[in-house]
C-alpha cells in the first residue's frame, strides 16, 4: 500500500510539472478568481516538396517550398493543393478538431490554419494534436511540413498566435459596450499584466534560439511589449467585437512553442 501511495504522489507531482499540468494549475487559479478562459490557436507552417529521404540526403538544405513566390490568399495556389487542404480538414474533423479557416499565407509554401475557440485546456489539446497530425497528413502527400519558428533567414517566421478572452457567468469579461472600443476595465488590466511580464514569459513562448530568430523587426513578428486596436504589428492585438467575439491575440509565440505553455503564460 505504501508503494502504491508513493507512486500515486509521484504521478501527481509529475503531472503538476508537465506542460499540461502547468496549464491546469493556471486555469484552476483563474477559476478561483471567478474566470473561465475561452481560447483558440492559429498556426502558420511551411510545406515543402520534399520527403523524409530527400531532406536527409540534402542535409536539410536548399529545400523546395510547395509553392514559389510570396502571394497570400491565392485561390489558384490553394486550389492546386486542394487535396491536401481537404485531407487536413477531414482528418482534423475526425478527431473533433474544428478548423475555422485555412488558407495560403504570405511566403513560399506557407499555410495558415485557425482552430475554433474552446475551453483553454481543450484548445491546447487540440493544438498539440493539430501540429502532430498535420505533419503526418502532409507526409502522406509525399511532402513535408515544419512548425519551426524560423526555417530560413530569407523568409518571415512562422507564428503560433493565441486568441483568448476571460469569461464569467455573466458572459465575456472583456466586453463593455459603453467603453471605448468595447474594452472593459478587466480587459485593459489583463493587457497591462501581459505587457508587464512579457519579457520574462518569453522563455515559455519563444523557447529556443531558433524561436528568437523570428523576433526581428520588419517581418511581422513583435519585438516590443506593445498593444493596439486590431494592429498586427503589436505584441498584443486587441480585437473589439461583441459579447461573443471580444478578445485579444497574443502574437509573441512562434509555431514551435508548446501550446500548453503558451496558454499558461498568456
Amino acid at each position: 500500500d505504501g508503494c502504491w501511495l508513493f507512486l500515486g504522489e509521484f504521478a501527481e507531482q509529475a503531472f503538476a510539472l508537465c506542460p499540461r499540468g502547468v496549464l491546469s494549475r493556471v486555469l484552476g487559479r483563474a477559476r478561483d478568481m471567478g474566470f473561465g478562459i475561452l481560447a483558440g490557436f492559429e498556426y502558420e507552417f511551411f510545406v515543402f516538396e520534399e520527403t523524409r529521404t530527400s531532406v536527409i540526403e540534402k542535409q536539410f538544405r536548399d529545400m523546395v517550398p510547395a509553392a514559389p513566390g510570396n502571394t497570400g490568399y491565392s485561390l489558384l495556389r490553394q486550389s492546386n493543393l486542394s487535396a491536401l487542404y481537404t485531407n487536413i480538414f477531414s482528418g482534423m474533423a475526425g478527431m473533433g478538431i474544428e478548423i475555422e479557416g485555412i488558407h495560403e499565407e504570405m511566403g513560399a509554401g506557407v499555410i495558415e490554419a485557425a482552430l475554433r475557440a474552446d475551453d483553454a485546456l481543450v484548445a491546447a489539446d487540440k493544438a498539440a494534436l493539430f501540429k502532430t497530425f498535420t505533419k503526418a497528413i502532409v507526409q502522406n502527400h509525399d511532402m513535408m511540413a515544419t512548425f519551426m519558428a524560423k526555417w530560413s533567414m530569407a523568409e518571415a517566421g512562422q507564428s503560433g498566435h493565441f486568441h483568448l478572452s476571460l469569461t464569467t457567468e455573466g458572459g465575456c469579461a472583456f466586453h463593455d459596450p459603453s467603453a471605448d472600443d468595447g474594452i472593459a476595465t478587466t480587459m485593459r488590466h489583463f493587457i497591462g499584466g501581459q505587457q508587464r511580464h512579457m519579457a520574462e514569459l518569453a522563455a515559455l513562448v519563444a523557447p529556443t534560439v531558433n524561436s528568437f530568430r523570428r523576433l526581428i523587426p520588419g517581418l511581422w513578428a513583435p519585438t516590443d511589449a506593445t498593444w493596439g486596436i486590431d494592429n498586427r504589428t503589436c505584441a498584443i492585438r486587441a480585437l473589439p467585437g461583441d459579447a461573443k467575439t471580444q478578445r485579444i491575440e497574443y502574437r509573441v509565440p512562434g509555431a514551435d512553442a508548446n501550446p500548453y505553455l503558451v496558454a499558461a503564460a498568456a
